[in-house]
C-alpha cells in the first residue's frame, strides 16, 4: 500500500498531479472529529484546490503516518493508521508559530486501470496542540502570494 505513505509525503512536497492520481474521482472526505460538520463525498479536483489554498501557506509541513493495518477484500482494502501532522509558520513575530494535528486515518481504497487510490478518508479521534489561528494565517499568506511552490 505504497499509496497510504506517498501520501504524507505528496502533500508535503505540494506534488498536486501525484496527490491527483492518487484519489479517486470523487472520495468521501470527513474531518468531522477535526472541525465538526458532516462527511460528505468531495470531487477530487475540490480536495485538491482546499489544499492549494491552505498547504503553501505553511513554511513547513510534515505528515507522517504510522504502521499500517490493511485489509484488503477483492479490489478494494481498508486501511487504518495513526497520523501525526505538523503545521509551521516561521514569523518573527509569532509567539507560538507551530499547529500540530494528531488521529487515526481511516481509508478506504479501490483499485482503478490497475492502481490503488484512496475513495474515502476519515481523519478519526482527532486531537489538536499549538496555535490553532495558523490555518487562517496560512490561507491570507496563500492568498497575499506569499505560500511555498510546489515541488512537481
Amino acid at each position: 500500500m505504497s499509496v497510504v505513505a506517498s501520501f504524507a509525503l505528496a502533500a508535503d512536497a505540494l506534488r498536486w498531479n501525484d496527490l491527483r492520481a492518487m484519489l479517486a474521482p470523487e472520495v468521501v472526505l470527513d474531518y468531522t472529529s477535526l472541525f465538526g460538520g458532516e462527511a460528505r463525498t468531495t470531487p477530487r479536483e475540490d480536495i485538491i484546490a482546499g489544499w492549494q489554498e491552505l498547504l503553501p501557506g505553511f513554511t513547513h509541513t510534515t505528515h507522517l503516518i504510522g504502521a499500517v493495518r490493511v485489509a484488503i477484500t477483492g479490489g478494494s482494502a481498508y486501511v487504518e493508521a495513526p497520523v501525526m501532522a505538523w503545521h509551521a509558520i516561521h514569523d518573527e513575530s509569532a509567539s507560538n508559530d507551530r499547529w500540530v494535528v494528531g488521529g487515526r486515518y481511516e481509508m478506504q481504497l479501490a483499485q482503478q486501470s490497475g492502481q490503488w487510490c484512496i475513495s474515502a478518508l476519515t481523519l478519526a479521534d482527532a486531537w489538536v496542540d499549538g496555535n490553532s489561528g495558523l490555518p487562517e494565517a496560512a490561507r491570507q499568506r496563500v492568498r497575499d502570494g506569499r505560500g511555498r511552490q510546489s515541488e512537481g
